[in-house]
């Protein structure tokens, strides 16, 4: 009984705490999001999007984004078969793109540990870092060149994806903060090359 009337103002101390605690971190938690909230209201949802264009047995696609805030940082995983599409990717190019000045592009396709022609994926980034940000406005920001291998016509599709380590599609803005952003899939029908 004296032990008890020991540990009961103890209980009542820890009881307190643990409430105040709680309170912290829900006042916390409240102004974590109200911050992110006023972030992201300041503009819409970016897009990216794909289109394609066909010149015999080359397939190039064009990877759009259309944004209404600067973007300093984007990374673009994109799948555009199962390892049984006949495409094979030669190159990303960002000559005439919105993003050719920024400091950082690279585009992976053939890294094994990142990628392998099962997975049949392209993972894009591009970091302004010195350079001005992607001011606001659409168009293509890389181009992926690919080499059409069968002669008989089929359908292509490009989606977006998830890439080792866990590279997703993200949008940064100067200020590092995340950017919402939609996918628009690219379909083509390739038509027999010559």
């Amino acid at each position: 009984a004296i032990l008890m009337a020991k540990l009961q103002p103890l209980a009542k101390k820890a009881f307190l705490f643990f409430k105040l605690t709680l309170i912290a971190l829900f006042l916390l938690t409240a102004i974590s999001v109200k911050a992110q909230e006023k972030k992201t209201d300041q503009g819409k949802t970016a897009t990216c999007s794909i289109e394609f264009t066909q010149k015999k047995d080359k397939l190039i696609a064009r990877v759009n984004i259309s944004n209404d805030q600067p973007l300093a940082g984007l990374a673009i995983p994109l799948k555009y078969g199962n390892g049984k599409v006949p495409l094979q990717v030669d190159s990303v190019s960002f000559v005439k793109t919105r993003a050719e000045g920024f400091s950082y592009k690279p585009a992976s396709f053939k890294e094994n540990f990142v990628l392998n022609d099962s997975l049949q994926a392209v993972l894009i980034g591009l970091i302004a870092v010195t350079k001005p940000p992607l001011n606001k406005g659409e168009g293509p920001v890389a181009y992926i060149h690919f080499t059409i291998k069968d002669k008989k016509p089929f359908e292509v599709e490009i989606d977006t994806c998830r890439v080792y380590p866990n590279n997703s599609l993200q949008l940064v803005d100067p200020e590092a903060q995340y950017v919402p952003v939609a996918f628009k899939k690219g379909k083509f029908k390739v038509n027999k090359s010559k």
